[in-house]
């Protein structure tokens, strides 16, 4: 099993990202991120997600999730 997590819980996550991975026979949606709290407990109990961060470094220190899918717009995404 393939534990995933999502940072970003907007439009486009509720429409097709969330659902994809839920589909998906191997995979298990554990955990949510987002920094808008209303946005991210109504995304959690929406999809049956057991955890919700709004702090993305809290959800990082987490040893059980495999994979984290970024849903974001770009310009929210990481300089290096």
């Amino acid at each position: 099993m393939l534990n995933r997590a999502l940072v970003g819980c907007g439009d486009i996550s509720n429409k097709r990202v969330a659902p994809a991975i839920m589909a998906q026979k191997n995979s298990k949606l554990c955990a949510a991120v987002s920094p808008y709290e209303l946005e991210l407990d109504e995304f959690i109990k929406k999809h049956g997600i057991k955890d919700g961060y709004t702090v993305l470094d809290q959800m990082l220190e987490r040893n059980d999730i495999h994979a984290v899918y970024i849903a974001t717009p770009i310009f929210l995404h990481y300089e290096s």
